[in-house]
C-alpha cells in the first residue's frame, strides 16, 4: 500500500508540474521575444510614418499576419494598438507542415494545448479556463488535445509579444485550426460557438472584454513557392498583391454572415491564391460569427486597417537587438500581410 500511495503521490506531483508548465517560443529567430525587443520593435514602427486605417469602434475580431516580425510588425502593430483593454484573446491560428511533420497529418478537428501559460514579454500568458471548458463540453470527436502539435507551431505565438505591450494581464485560449472541408467547418463550429457563449454567459463575461482574434498570412507568391498564378516578375506581383486586395474587398469588408462566410470556401479563394490562412479564416469567422448572432442578433462588420509585402513594402529598420528575419525576400520568394478589424453592427 505504501508504493502504490508512493506511486500515486508522484504522479499527482508530475500532473501538477506539468499542469504549471510554460508553452517555450518556437521562433526564436525572427520573433521579438524580450522586453527590449519588442519596446524598439513599436518605437521604430511608430517612427516609420506610414498611414494605416484606424477603426472606429471597439474592435471585436481581426485577422492579423505572423511573418517573422520586421516584415509584419508594422502591419500587425496597426491592428494590436487599435484593440481596446481586453480580459481574453481566442486565437485561432494554422497548421503548418512542422508541427505536421513532428506529430503526423491530421484533419477535420481542432488542436487544443494543455499548458498552463504562454510564455511572453513582461509575464508569461495565462491560458483561459475556457479551455477546459471547452474540453469538458465539446463533443471528443472534434477536437484533440496535444502540446506537441503547439510547441511547433508559430502562428498562434507571433502575436502575443504585441499583446502582452498593450493588453497586460490578458488571458488567451489557443486554437489551432486543422484542414477540413465546409461541412466539416460548420458542424465543429456550431458546436465550439455554442460552448463558448455559454461560457460566457456562465462566467458574465462581456463580448466587450473579448477578442477574438484570427492568425493568417497572405499570398506566398513567387517560384520559390511554386506558385505563379498571375505570371512572373513585376506583372505576377502586382496582379498577387491586388488579388489579395480584392479578397478583402469581396469576402472580408462590411457586414459578415454565416453565408458570406461560406462563400469564401465555397468559391476556393485560398486555393487560388496560396494564403495560408484558408482554414483559420473561415472557421474563425464562422466560430466568431455565430456567437455574435446567438448574443447580439448583430453581425461583425470588416475593416481594412493595412496591407503590406516583404518585396515593395519597407522592412522594419532595426537592427542589433538579436532577432531578424527567417527568409529573403524577391520577386521569386515574397508574402502579403493583411490586417482587417472587425466590429459589431
Amino acid at each position: 500500500m505504501k508504493a502504490l500511495s508512493l506511486i500515486s503521490f508522484c504522479l499527482l506531483s508530475l500532473s501538477l508540474i506539468a499542469g504549471q508548465s510554460v508553452r517555450k517560443p518556437f521562433d526564436d529567430v525572427s520573433y521579438a521575444w524580450k522586453e527590449i525587443q519588442i519596446e524598439k520593435l513599436i518605437e521604430t514602427v511608430n517612427k516609420m510614418g506610414i498611414k494605416y486605417n484606424r477603426v472606429d469602434g471597439n474592435i471585436t475580431a481581426a485577422i492579423f499576419p505572423h511573418d517573422d516580425h520586421l516584415y509584419s510588425g508594422f502591419t500587425v502593430n496597426a491592428l494590436v494598438s487599435q484593440i481596446k483593454k481586453k480580459k481574453l484573446a481566442i486565437i485561432f491560428g494554422v497548421t503548418h507542415k512542422t508541427p505536421i511533420k513532428i506529430g503526423g497529418k491530421i484533419s477535420d478537428v481542432i488542436i487544443l494545448d494543455n499548458y498552463a501559460y504562454w510564455y511572453s514579454p513582461y509575464q508569461n500568458i495565462k491560458v483561459s479556463s475556457l479551455r477546459e471548458f471547452v474540453k469538458e463540453n465539446l463533443k471528443e470527436k472534434y477536437y484533440i488535445v496535444s502540446n506537441t502539435y503547439h510547441s511547433y507551431e508559430h502562428s498562434i505565438e507571433a502575436i502575443l509579444p504585441f499583446l502582452s505591450y498593450y493588453n497586460r494581464g490578458i488571458e488567451i485560449m489557443p486554437v489551432m485550426v486543422t484542414p477540413m472541408d465546409l461541412k466539416t467547418m460548420d458542424k465543429i463550429s456550431n458546436a465550439l460557438s455554442k460552448v463558448i457563449t455559454n461560457y460566457l454567459e456562465k462566467n458574465s463575461i462581456s463580448l466587450k472584454d473579448v477578442v477574438f482574434l484570427i492568425s493568417a498570412d497572405a499570398n506566398h507568391y513567387g517560384e520559390d513557392f511554386n506558385n505563379t498564378t498571375f505570371g512572373k516578375g513585376e506583372e505576377g506581383h502586382k496582379r498577387a498583391r491586388q488579388n489579395d486586395l480584392e479578397i478583402f474587398k469581396n469576402y472580408l469588408k462590411g457586414e459578415i454572415t454565416v453565408k458570406k462566410v461560406r462563400k469564401i470556401v465555397k468559391d476556393r479563394v485560398y486555393e487560388k491564391a496560396l494564403w495560408c490562412g484558408r482554414y483559420s479564416i473561415p472557421f474563425g469567422l464562422l466560430t466568431t460569427e455565430k456567437i455574435i448572432e446567438k448574443t447580439t442578433k448583430k453581425h461583425l462588420f470588416g475593416e481594412f486597417i493595412h496591407y503590406d509585402d516583404t518585396y515593395i513594402d519597407p522592412m522594419v529598420p532595426l537592427k542589433g537587438y538579436g532577432f531578424g528575419v527567417s527568409a529573403p525576400f524577391s520577386l521569386k520568394h515574397w508574402v502579403g500581410h493583411m490586417a482587417v478589424g472587425f466590429v459589431v453592427k
